[in-house]
């Protein structure tokens, strides 16, 4: 994730807020977690590096929504990611942005499927989606809400 305009940076925060609060909906009190880097890493590895000391080794399972198209980057994705640790209560949510081929029919090759969690200590955390929690992690057409 490069530097972001203040747009985009607005964007960024409105969808967020919007998965935290429909996840409220459900009992769940999220934790949103500011991110400092996000990166696709040989091997098709989703890098993602948070701005907090938050024990990654707690995390359990990760959940990826529906990805949406980055404002004024037609090649640019954005994916909400919720973290489950060990309070399943209270998930950490965060947004993970990402650049992907799309063709004309919305389809995009990028899979979400293998993760590196990275804390402000650099302590990491791999974690593999195993099953399939949807579409997530399938190539399909994609969300063009804006």
């Amino acid at each position: 994730m490069s530097e972001l305009d203040q747009t985009s940076l607005k964007w960024v925060d409105f969808e967020l807020q919007r998965e935290a609060n429909r996840i409220r909906e459900s009992a769940l009190k999220p934790i949103i977690i500011p991110v400092k880097r996000c990166e696709i890493l040989p091997g098709n590895v989703n890098l993602l590096e948070i701005k907090t000391n938050l024990d990654v080794s707690i995390i359990k399972e990760i959940v990826v929504s529906d990805p949406k198209i980055y404002p004024n980057k037609s090649d640019t994705l954005s994916v909400t990611v919720l973290m489950m640790g060990t309070a399943p209560e209270q998930p950490y949510l965060c947004t993970y942005i990402f650049r992907a081929k799309i063709d004309r029919s919305m389809n995009y090759d990028s899979q979400l499927k293998d993760w590196i969690i990275v804390n402000s200590q650099g302590k990491q955390k791999r974690h593999t989606i195993r099953k399939n929690p949807g579409p997530a992690i399938r190539l399909r057409k994609i969300n063009v809400e804006r």
